[in-house]
Protein backbone atom coordinates (compact mmCIF):
# COMPACT_ATOMS: atom_id res chain seq x y z
CA UNK A 1 0.00 0.00 0.00
CA UNK A 2 0.98 3.55 -0.86
CA UNK A 3 2.02 5.80 1.95
CA UNK A 4 -0.44 8.63 2.04
CA UNK A 5 3.17 11.21 1.60
CA UNK A 6 4.63 9.20 -1.19
CA UNK A 7 0.84 9.56 -3.11
CA UNK A 8 0.63 12.93 -2.06
CA UNK A 9 3.80 13.96 -3.74
CA UNK A 10 3.45 12.25 -6.90
CA UNK A 11 -0.05 13.06 -7.62
CA UNK A 12 1.00 17.06 -7.06
CA UNK A 13 3.86 15.81 -9.53
CA UNK A 14 1.34 14.37 -12.21
CA UNK A 15 -0.87 17.49 -11.65
CA UNK A 16 1.99 20.36 -11.84
CA UNK A 17 3.06 18.53 -15.06
CA UNK A 18 -0.30 18.95 -16.67
CA UNK A 19 -0.33 22.42 -15.96
CA UNK A 20 1.82 22.92 -19.08
CA UNK A 21 0.91 20.06 -21.53
CA UNK A 22 -1.79 17.24 -21.84
CA UNK A 23 -1.81 14.88 -18.78
CA UNK A 24 -2.76 11.15 -18.98
CA UNK A 25 -2.79 10.00 -15.49
CA UNK A 26 -1.48 6.64 -14.75
CA UNK A 27 -3.79 4.14 -13.39
CA UNK A 28 -4.50 4.40 -9.87
CA UNK A 29 -6.26 1.94 -7.22
CA UNK A 30 -7.82 3.00 -4.11
CA UNK A 31 -5.92 3.27 -0.67
CA UNK A 32 -8.82 1.33 0.63
CA UNK A 33 -8.74 -1.26 -1.42
CA UNK A 34 -12.01 0.22 -3.27
CA UNK A 35 -11.57 -0.32 -6.52
CA UNK A 36 -9.84 2.57 -9.33
CA UNK A 37 -9.66 6.25 -8.51
CA UNK A 38 -12.09 9.32 -9.46
CA UNK A 39 -10.30 11.55 -11.48
CA UNK A 40 -11.00 15.31 -11.48
CA UNK A 41 -10.29 17.41 -14.07
CA UNK A 42 -8.29 21.12 -12.86
CA UNK A 43 -7.66 22.71 -16.22
CA UNK A 44 -5.96 20.59 -18.66
CA UNK A 45 -4.52 18.93 -15.66
CA UNK A 46 -6.00 15.72 -13.80
CA UNK A 47 -5.71 14.72 -10.31
CA UNK A 48 -7.10 11.57 -8.06
CA UNK A 49 -8.22 11.30 -4.79
CA UNK A 50 -6.45 8.62 -2.79
CA UNK A 51 -10.01 6.72 -2.11
CA UNK A 52 -12.63 5.17 -3.90
CA UNK A 53 -16.23 5.98 -4.00
CA UNK A 54 -17.18 3.39 -1.05
CA UNK A 55 -13.92 4.70 0.94
CA UNK A 56 -14.59 6.58 4.59
CA UNK A 57 -15.25 10.19 3.59
CA UNK A 58 -13.20 11.97 6.46
CA UNK A 59 -10.29 9.88 4.33
CA UNK A 60 -11.39 11.70 1.15
CA UNK A 61 -12.09 14.96 2.71
CA UNK A 62 -7.51 14.84 4.84
CA UNK A 63 -6.24 13.83 1.35
CA UNK A 64 -8.73 16.93 -0.44
CA UNK A 65 -7.28 19.01 2.35
CA UNK A 66 -3.50 18.19 2.11
CA UNK A 67 -3.61 18.57 -1.87
CA UNK A 68 -5.53 22.29 -1.33
CA UNK A 69 -2.70 23.33 0.99
CA UNK A 70 0.08 22.02 -1.32
CA UNK A 71 -1.26 24.02 -4.33
CA UNK A 72 -2.06 27.34 -1.96
CA UNK A 73 1.12 27.39 -0.94
CA UNK A 74 3.28 27.03 -3.98
CA UNK A 75 1.46 29.49 -4.95
CA UNK A 76 1.31 31.87 -2.35
CA UNK A 77 5.23 31.39 -2.31
CA UNK A 78 5.61 32.22 -6.15
CA UNK A 79 3.79 35.09 -5.36
CA UNK A 80 5.57 36.61 -2.17
CA UNK A 81 8.76 36.00 -4.47
CA UNK A 82 7.75 38.50 -6.84
CA UNK A 83 6.94 40.64 -4.70
CA UNK A 84 10.50 40.90 -3.00
CA UNK A 85 12.00 40.30 -6.58
CA UNK A 86 9.94 43.47 -8.14
CA UNK A 87 8.38 40.52 -10.58
CA UNK A 88 5.56 42.35 -11.75
CA UNK A 89 5.14 40.17 -14.58
CA UNK A 90 5.38 37.03 -12.42
CA UNK A 91 2.94 39.09 -10.36
CA UNK A 92 0.51 39.90 -12.56
CA UNK A 93 0.25 36.50 -14.09
CA UNK A 94 -1.63 35.48 -10.69
CA UNK A 95 -4.52 37.88 -10.71
CA UNK A 96 -7.62 37.62 -11.93
CA UNK A 97 -9.54 40.88 -12.57
CA UNK A 98 -11.51 42.46 -11.08
CA UNK A 99 -9.61 41.23 -7.94
CA UNK A 100 -11.43 42.38 -4.56
CA UNK A 101 -9.60 42.83 -1.74
CA UNK A 102 -11.57 43.20 1.90
CA UNK A 103 -9.87 44.35 4.83
CA UNK A 104 -11.33 45.06 8.23
CA UNK A 105 -11.71 48.59 7.22
CA UNK A 106 -13.18 48.33 3.63
CA UNK A 107 -14.42 46.73 0.02
CA UNK A 108 -11.96 47.55 -2.69
CA UNK A 109 -11.80 45.71 -5.93
CA UNK A 110 -8.85 46.17 -8.74
CA UNK A 111 -10.56 46.52 -11.88
CA UNK A 112 -7.64 47.28 -14.37
CA UNK A 113 -3.87 46.18 -14.74
CA UNK A 114 -2.65 49.66 -14.38
CA UNK A 115 -4.23 49.73 -10.82
CA UNK A 116 -3.03 46.30 -9.87
CA UNK A 117 0.69 47.68 -11.25
CA UNK A 118 0.67 50.83 -9.64
CA UNK A 119 -0.60 48.58 -6.23
CA UNK A 120 2.13 46.48 -6.82
CA UNK A 121 4.97 49.08 -7.13
CA UNK A 122 3.95 50.85 -3.84
CA UNK A 123 3.93 48.03 -2.10
CA UNK A 124 7.06 46.40 -3.14
CA UNK A 125 8.49 50.08 -2.50
CA UNK A 126 7.10 50.08 1.10
CA UNK A 127 7.91 46.44 2.24
CA UNK A 128 12.01 46.81 0.79
CA UNK A 129 12.22 50.59 2.13
CA UNK A 130 11.29 48.74 5.62
CA UNK A 131 14.07 46.38 5.13
CA UNK A 132 12.36 43.16 4.45
CA UNK A 133 14.75 40.24 2.79
CA UNK A 134 12.04 37.99 2.75
CA UNK A 135 8.10 37.49 3.09
CA UNK A 136 7.30 34.45 4.71
CA UNK A 137 3.33 33.13 3.89
CA UNK A 138 2.47 30.28 5.59
CA UNK A 139 -1.00 28.04 4.89
CA UNK A 140 -2.71 27.46 7.88
CA UNK A 141 -5.91 25.66 6.32
CA UNK A 142 -7.28 25.33 2.76
CA UNK A 143 -9.57 23.18 1.14
CA UNK A 144 -11.41 23.03 -2.62
CA UNK A 145 -14.71 24.42 -3.07
CA UNK A 146 -15.02 22.97 -6.50
CA UNK A 147 -12.62 21.21 -8.52
CA UNK A 148 -10.76 24.31 -9.60
CA UNK A 149 -11.46 26.76 -6.66
CA UNK A 150 -9.78 26.70 -3.79
CA UNK A 151 -9.98 29.17 -0.46
CA UNK A 152 -8.04 28.81 2.61
CA UNK A 153 -6.69 30.77 5.41
CA UNK A 154 -2.33 32.11 5.38
CA UNK A 155 -0.15 34.21 8.24
CA UNK A 156 2.54 36.59 6.71
CA UNK A 157 5.31 37.36 8.20
CA UNK A 158 7.66 40.11 6.88
CA UNK A 159 11.04 39.19 7.46
CA UNK A 160 14.43 41.05 7.33
CA UNK A 161 16.63 37.65 8.16
CA UNK A 162 14.96 36.48 11.25
CA UNK A 163 14.32 39.48 12.52
CA UNK A 164 10.16 40.02 11.87
CA UNK A 165 9.77 43.94 10.61
CA UNK A 166 5.78 44.51 11.28
CA UNK A 167 3.19 42.43 12.78
CA UNK A 168 2.55 39.29 11.33
CA UNK A 169 -1.31 39.22 9.70
CA UNK A 170 -3.76 36.54 8.34
CA UNK A 171 -5.78 36.05 4.76
CA UNK A 172 -8.39 34.37 3.87
CA UNK A 173 -7.40 33.99 -0.30
CA UNK A 174 -9.69 32.46 -3.27
CA UNK A 175 -7.46 30.84 -5.66
CA UNK A 176 -9.44 29.91 -9.16
CA UNK A 177 -7.74 27.63 -12.03
CA UNK A 178 -8.08 29.52 -15.66
CA UNK A 179 -7.13 27.24 -18.18
CA UNK A 180 -5.02 25.44 -16.16
CA UNK A 181 -3.41 28.65 -14.49
CA UNK A 182 -4.01 29.42 -10.78
CA UNK A 183 -5.10 32.93 -10.28
CA UNK A 184 -6.19 34.65 -7.14
CA UNK A 185 -9.40 36.15 -7.11
CA UNK A 186 -10.77 37.08 -3.88
CA UNK A 187 -8.44 37.99 -0.63
CA UNK A 188 -9.50 38.98 2.66
CA UNK A 189 -7.22 40.25 5.60
CA UNK A 190 -7.01 41.08 8.54
CA UNK A 191 -5.36 44.82 8.26
CA UNK A 192 -7.11 47.55 8.94
CA UNK A 193 -5.98 49.37 5.74
CA UNK A 194 -8.93 51.65 3.52
CA UNK A 195 -7.49 52.12 0.11
CA UNK A 196 -5.18 50.37 -2.45
CA UNK A 197 -2.57 49.62 -2.15
CA UNK A 198 -2.54 47.66 0.85
CA UNK A 199 0.30 49.48 2.53
CA UNK A 200 -0.09 47.74 6.21
CA UNK A 201 0.11 51.20 7.76
CA UNK A 202 -2.41 50.02 10.82
CA UNK A 203 -1.19 46.71 11.48
CA UNK A 204 -1.74 44.72 15.45
CA UNK A 205 -0.76 41.13 16.36
CA UNK A 206 -3.74 39.18 15.58
CA UNK A 207 -4.41 35.89 17.28
CA UNK A 208 -4.40 32.07 15.50
CA UNK A 209 -7.23 31.46 14.55
CA UNK A 210 -8.38 35.13 13.56
CA UNK A 211 -11.66 35.57 14.76
CA UNK A 212 -12.55 37.61 11.76
CA UNK A 213 -11.93 35.14 8.51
Amino acid sequence: MMAIKEFRDRQVRIFAAGLNEPCIPAPLRCAAGCGPLPTHSLGRAHLAFPFGRRAPRSGKRVFAAMLASEILQNFLTRMANAVVAGRFDIYSAGVQLPFTILTSAASLSVTTLEDLEEGFDEFTEMVLSRGVTKIVQTVKVATFESNDRIVGIHQTKLMDGSRLVLPDYYSKMWITNFDGVWKATKTHNTTKDTRWPILLTRLETEPWPPEEL
